[in-house]
């Protein structure tokens, strides 16, 4: 056991003379302590998360407007989904649209299409600068939409007043998510050190 604890000292008194040297030396400790601590700082400013979870940007154009197009618009709106409505044709006030990173188009012959049995495609325009995260959020999202809505049909029929009633009452099954453990959000920004 005494050689251990002679290896030890030995490599304590390097440490010592180490420090003292490095305290010494200016140019050491700026490089060596005051300027990682400085870049922590620096990235954990630019990385400070903001207030909660973003919200997924989603704009629809519906060019069809029958009533089963509208019964999936109804159902898209989400507590994490930012919904905007586009019109197809109509200019925005000033003339200048603003680029929009993810847009699902409803085509038009939606509705009769659909009632009559045939595929339907929907098609979700994505912006070249989109994230790519929330594109897989707002695909998933809008998934989970046309799953309702078939569902509805499935179940009450192609009658308009038979689904409307279907969707005002509460799901059958319903999903609650919760996160595992003590439920403490990740850490970002200043909070990581």
């Amino acid at each position: 056991m005494s050689r251990w604890r002679q290896h030890w000292g030995q490599i304590g008194v390097l440490a010592a003379n180490d420090l003292r040297l490095t305290v010494r030396d200016r140019a050491a400790l700026i490089w060596m302590l005051l300027l990682p601590l400085a870049l922590m700082w620096m990235f954990g400013a630019m990385n400070r998360g903001g207030g909660g979870p973003q919200k997924v940007s989603l704009a629809v154009e519906d060019r069809d407007g029958g009533w089963l197009a509208r019964a999936l618009v109804k159902e898209l709106p989400g507590e994490r989904i930012e919904l905007t409505e586009v019109h197809p044709g109509r200019v925005p006030p000033g003339g200048k649209q603003e680029p929009r990173p993810r847009t699902l188009v409803i085509p038009q012959g939606f509705t009769a299409n659909v009632l009559a049995g045939h595929q339907q495609k929907l098609v979700l325009q994505k912006a070249s600068g989109a994230r790519e995260e929330f594109s897989l959020a707002a695909e998933a999202h809008v998934v989970r939409a046309i799953v309702r809505v078939v569902g509805r049909l499935a179940e009450g029929g192609t009658e308009p007043g038979a689904f409307t009633a279907l969707a005002a009452h509460p799901p059958l099954v319903s999903v609650a998510v919760t996160t595992a453990g003590g439920g403490h959000p990740v850490p970002s920004g200043f909070a990581q050190s």
